[in-house]
């Protein structure tokens, strides 16, 4: 799949749900996690880049959410070239 076929998938079917995505990378890296919206999501979405919020950091996320804070830093970046696969677990 081409990075521009990915990133429709995750802006048609991921964005925002808070349901666990599981996302294979080329190099056989796995993530489990959701997707989440920052500051920085223009900047990201033009070169097919999202911020992802591992299953590790949903937590710790959620908490500062609670308190009206979204902050990046449990965040890591999902590169669509680096995908290889995306499904909803």
């Amino acid at each position: 799949m081409t990075k521009e076929k990915i990133a429709e998938i995750i802006e048609r079917e991921f964005f925002i749900t808070y349901k666990t995505v599981m996302i294979t990378y080329k190099d056989g890296k796995i993530f489990y996690g959701f997707f989440q919206n920052f500051e920085d999501q223009k900047e990201l979405k033009k070169e097919f880049k999202y911020r992802f919020v591992p299953n590790n950091n949903s937590a710790a996320f959620h908490a500062e959410l609670g308190k009206g804070e979204l902050n990046p830093e449990h965040s890591i970046i999902i590169d669509c070239a680096k995908v290889a696969k995306i499904v909803l677990v």
